[in-house]
């Protein structure tokens, strides 16, 4: 049996904002069997188990981040759009952002749309232990409407027979869920922002299909037209759920919809990067007039309290980046938003680290094994220096990141 015992000034359960101080954690086996305050969790009688004390360190779940695009890739100097690239390129562009996003904390990650079995080759690689990487979920090519949005990725579909086909191909190669687009998006031109792309009954087909084969549903969804008939439908997480109206730029928000979601259990993933002109490192460029594919500031304070009135009504709220990386150079995008949420969006730090941990492992239908510290759960742990419940920013400060007990970073 392989033991590990780790110390840190304090232990952030995920669970019901707790917070254990003078804290150790146990692992057997890769998975976390004792959690609590040193004194009643000794370490094992046994001298040869490795223990560490990292002293005035947090120690919390992995990060989770439940919406990105490993094998999309920005330039490196500029928020601009996407960079067209071979396939091969692409692929060789996914094992670096899978190493970079493991280094900064984030243990898993749901990929949100590749080209062809991009992502599925990089899951595997990483659980065979070829390439370092997070833990990841793969939805392949998103299901679209044919000249809809993200269609050079994805599979164009255009009747409830048509996507149930799709479904059913994606579970052929090797999916672990299904992405499928209810409004038309931003990256593609020609699509329609603030319209659905799909008939509920489309959609209710999709989730149908996939439910019956056992995977979850993610749905694109700006406008509220999509939401509401991907609510109706029944589509499990709502990415992005922005509340766009008919023109695609004011905010329609429907409480209604709000509490169908709230009473049926379907989460939020609130899919939108950090915003690049305020933490990007070159403060120059970042205040430059170059146009930029990540929501502004003001745009994202805008939409906030949208995110807080969903959680007084009852509707699980996760955040995600959307990251097609390169904005960052460290790679830390789901740090940066999580200090955009508490430095700007009036988030107690506590209630944001749960929806980067706790809520995204219920979203994503691994609450069973990861996203808190719990005896039973996979030892998938990210220990920072100083205090983040003080200091949002101490999530830049990785000391070390473990999966399933293992050192990885």
């Amino acid at each position: 049996m392989s033991t590990l015992y780790l110390r840190a000034a304090r232990v952030l359960t995920g669970v019901d904002n707790g917070v254990i101080k003078d804290a150790a954690v146990q692992v057997d086996d890769g998975r976390i069997v004792a959690v609590g305050p040193a004194a009643q969790v000794p370490p094992p009688a046994d001298p040869s188990v490795p223990q560490v004390d990292y002293g005035d360190a947090t120690l919390l779940p992995g990060l989770i981040d439940a919406h990105v695009h490993l094998t999309l890739r920005r330039g490196l100097d500029t928020p601009l759009p996407a960079v067209p690239v071979t396939d091969e390129r692409a692929l060789l562009q996914g094992v670096e952002a899978a190493r970079g996003v493991l280094a900064a904390g984030v243990t898993t990650v749901r990929d949100c749309a590749a080209r062809g079995h991009h992502a599925q080759e990089l899951r595997d690689a990483v659980e065979d232990g070829i390439i370092t990487g997070p833990h990841i979920l793969a939805s392949g090519p998103p299901i679209t409407t044919t000249a809809g949005h993200i269609w050079p990725l994805g599979y164009e579909a255009d009747s409830v027979t048509e996507v149930r086909r799709a479904v059913r191909r994606l579970v052929k190669e090797g999916v672990d869920f299904i992405k499928v687009c209810a409004t038309g998006g931003r990256g593609t031109p020609g699509s329609v922002i603030g319209r659905a792309q799909y008939s509920t009954e489309e959609l209710r087909a999709v989730v149908e299909d996939a439910h019956r084969l056992g995977r979850h549903v993610a749905t694109h969804a700006l406008g509220t037209e999509g939401i509401r008939r991907a609510v109706e439908a029944g589509i499990d997480t709502i990415e992005h759920c922005a509340w766009l109206g008919l023109d695609g730029e004011t905010l329609a928000f429907d409480e209604a919809v709000v509490e169908s979601m709230a009473t049926q259990g379907l989460v939020a993933s609130i899919a939108a990067g950090p915003p690049w002109e305020v933490f990007h490192q070159d403060k120059e460029l970042a205040g430059s007039s170059r146009p930029t594919t990540v929501a502004r500031l003001e745009t994202m304070k805008e939409r906030w309290p949208l995110v807080h009135r969903m959680r007084e009504l009852g509707v699980q709220v996760c955040f995600a980046t959307d990251s097609v990386y390169g904005m960052f150079e460290d790679f830390h995008d789901l740090s940066y938003l999580a200090q955009a949420l508490v430095e700007y969006g009036d988030f107690p730090p506590l209630d944001v680290i749960e929806m980067l941990t706790a809520v995204p492992a219920q979203a994503i239908g691994w609450g069973d094994r990861i996203g808190t510290i719990e005896p039973g759960k996979l030892a998938d742990l990210l220990v920072v220096k100083g205090n983040p419940i003080e200091d949002i920013q101490a999530l830049h400060a990785v000391t070390a990141v473990y999966q399933a007990g293992a050192l990885v970073a």
